[in-house]
């Protein structure tokens, strides 16, 4: 076991620099989705040349980082990546809701094997954490699907009468307000877990590298 020093090690420095920035890029992008999908066809090929950017230098970052302390990151990183886009092409084919899951499980699965080799690197809780918290939002935003399908909320958009929304509204109004203060808690949790990463990455110190 060897281990490296941010300080004294130039690469692993610049590593995870890159590191963070590619983090810090992914979120302003990610938060810039809501407003530049309501523009015109350019801003939306912009925003597009935008996440593939975000993307490629993620995992630019990534490679580097796990070839410095080789680490699996970006080998679950990759795999993960993968299963999102094959399952993407099989529901254009076969329109199944399950490749939905699929993806879903298999980032859960992947997360929590890059959160674990980033505690046994670093020595840091902080990664694991953020994986605690983001299951937790995973769990509640299905307990509020389940809960919007079981109410058939999600039907009236298109069929109802704006008299007959306002009367929907009215006779759920206890059921919709307590949707509402689910997704402000989650996205609160969520929020937290990206904290809890990005200091994580801060944080970094040294890191613990099996020699050959």
């Amino acid at each position: 076991m060897e281990i490296l020093y941010i300080q004294t090690h130039p690469a692993l420095k610049k590593a995870k620099q890159h590191l963070i920035y590619a983090f810090v890029s992914s979120i302003v992008v990610c938060m810039l989705f809501s407003f530049i999908t309501q523009l015109n066809t350019p801003q939306d090929v912009f925003f597009n040349f935008l996440m593939l950017a975000a993307l490629c230098y993620g995992v630019y970052a990534i490679y580097q980082f796990s070839k410095i302390t080789r680490a699996s990151i970006f080998r679950y990183y990759t795999y993960m990546l993968g299963v999102q886009v094959i399952c993407s092409i099989l529901f254009v084919f076969y329109h199944n809701i399950i490749f939905f899951f699929i993806v879903i499980g298999y980032n859960i699965y992947c997360f929590y094997k890059i959160a674990h080799e980033m505690q046994t690197i670093t020595d840091l809780p902080h990664f694991v954490t953020a994986f605690k918290l983001y299951v937790i939002c995973i769990c509640a935003i299905t307990a509020v699907i389940v809960a919007i399908v079981g109410s058939n909320i999600g039907m009236f958009v298109g069929t109802y009468t704006e008299a007959e929304l306002a009367t929907f509204m009215a006779t759920n109004k206890n059921l919709l307000l307590t949707i509402l203060f689910l997704l402000l808690v989650i996205l609160i949790t969520f929020c937290i877990s990206i904290g809890f990463v990005l200091r994580g990455l801060i944080k970094i110190s040294y890191v613990k590298v099996h020699t050959p």
